[in-house]
């Protein structure tokens, strides 16, 4: 059963991804992206990004947390909430772990139920791929 994420308090919003050049490998994240993640049965939701340099190797994602560069990678562990297909909404009911390539922006997110939730049971785990795109 699929499970339309909506993680911490920021709300998904349909976008449109264009090819458009990726930073450069080590340049901060800054800015407006849009992340398109696609699902195992193949569908794809759209989300906006909100990029701000916090140092060296980190990037603030708004509503989301902290992304940590290390060795050409980002990576963002943290928490959120999730909206069921059915109805209802579930806060905290995920533990997700994105991780992207700095030059490509590709990659995968991890995430492993905390809770039972939207027919799914605690523990239940399902990687995603996703990609990055500075927003037009």
């Amino acid at each position: 059963m699929t499970i339309a994420r909506g993680l911490a308090a920021g709300a998904m919003f349909a976008g449109v991804a264009l090819g458009l050049a990726a930073p450069a490998s080590g340049d901060p994240l800054n800015g407006h992206y849009i992340e398109t993640e696609t699902y195992p049965d193949g569908h794809q939701v759209n989300s906006d990004w909100y990029f701000t340099p916090c140092g060296d190797g980190c990037a603030q994602i708004q509503h989301l947390g902290q992304a940590h560069l290390v060795d050409g990678k980002w990576t963002l562990d943290g928490h959120g909430g999730v909206s069921c297909e059915q109805g209802g909404d579930i806060p905290k009911a995920i533990h997700f772990v994105y991780s992207w390539d700095a030059n490509t922006l590709d990659g995968t997110v991890q995430i492993t139920n905390n809770v039972d939730a939207c027919g799914n049971p605690k523990g239940y785990q399902e990687t995603n791929q996703l990609h990055l795109a500075p927003a037009p």
